[in-house]
């Protein structure tokens, strides 16, 4: 009986929804819009840049279509 507790336990804790968290703030970040000819729609480009004082080389990562919510 001891070891079906803890069982139920996991069971209701995944069951009940969870306590909401806030979101941390997106980093700060240019954004334009593009029309686009193929989608015939305009496109929200959200684009990250590192402060112009960051003296680190940064890895960079494209992404073909993607944002901030």
């Amino acid at each position: 009986m001891k070891s079906v507790f803890p069982a139920i336990a996991a069971l209701l804790m995944a069951a009940l929804p969870g306590i909401p968290r806030a979101q941390p703030a997106p980093p700060p970040y240019d954004s334009f819009v593009i029309q686009s000819q193929r989608l015939q729609e305009a496109r929200t480009i959200n684009v990250y840049r590192p402060p112009a004082d960051a003296a680190v080389a940064h890895p960079v990562l494209y992404m073909p279509d993607g944002g901030v919510a």
